[in-house]
């Protein structure tokens, strides 16, 4: 029997910036790592929230790094 198929509601934080901070790591957009960005769509609402949860943090990291 398939695997029924997640319901995602937390959506993508992508503001289609897609440039890498060379010191920190992060999207200069979203504050997501290369990691995050391409596996967005494999995780669920609850690694997804853990990630939006700690953005604004390194989007502050990534201000600081300029």
């Amino acid at each position: 029997m398939p695997e029924k198929q997640q319901d995602i509601t937390i959506k993508s934080p992508c503001t289609h910036v897609c440039t890498l901070d060379f010191d920190t790591g992060y999207c200069y957009g979203c504050g997501r790592d290369r990691n995050e960005i391409g596996l967005w769509g494999k995780y669920s609402d609850a690694q997804r929230q853990e990630i939006i949860d700690i953005l604004p943090e390194r989007m502050k990291a990534i201000d600081e790094s300029i």
